[in-house]
């Protein structure tokens, strides 16, 4: 088993003694792949495209693969978004061992059925000992005047097996 002597984020340092990718920058989210949103230029977001001056009833957004550098296990996944009561966003989240085979799309009970929907909930344990991580936003909207906007989204995950503490001899 692959022994993870770094720890690598994106922007970001400890919490909880996890490590935290985060992904909130126009380069960031230019890496993914979008159908029907767009990457908003100020103040830096992801939106539903519009059709004239209204937005389109929904769309998605896939995130560019994160290499966590070791087997990791992803703890859970937080978002800093502006969601008004006619809109809904909610995420999926594949991981791989080898960033070349996926698991699917999968929900916190593991399946493909449900989504993350409310920020900060855990990881579903099917996603440990995993190096790679995405995650899949959902935007959907009922009123025409208004998107959801996603500013940030935020990975904790620790090592399968950590360094061992410094010994002083």
């Amino acid at each position: 088993m692959e022994l993870c002597f770094h720890r690598m984020a994106i922007r970001s340092g400890n919490v909880n003694s996890g490590v935290n990718w985060i992904q909130t920058t126009l380069e960031d989210f230019h890496a993914g792949t979008g159908f029907r949103v767009d990457v908003e230029q100020t103040p830096g977001s992801i939106a539903l495209s519009r059709e004239g001056d209204n937005y389109i009833t929904e769309g998605t957004f896939e995130s560019s693969s994160f290499d966590s550098g070791c087997l990791s296990n992803f703890d859970a996944i937080w978002w800093d978004a502006t969601v008004l009561n006619e809109g809904e966003l909610k995420f999926q989240i594949p991981t791989s061992e080898n960033g070349e085979t996926w698991t699917g799309l999968l929900g916190p009970d593991g399946t493909s059925n449900t989504y993350y929907d409310s920020s900060g909930e855990s990881i579903s344990l099917l996603h440990s000992s995993q190096r790679y991580i995405k995650w899949k936003a959902y935007f959907s909207n009922t009123e025409a005047s208004t998107s959801p906007e996603l500013h940030e989204v935020r990975i904790m995950h620790s090592a399968v097996n950590p360094p061992p503490p410094d010994v002083e001899k």
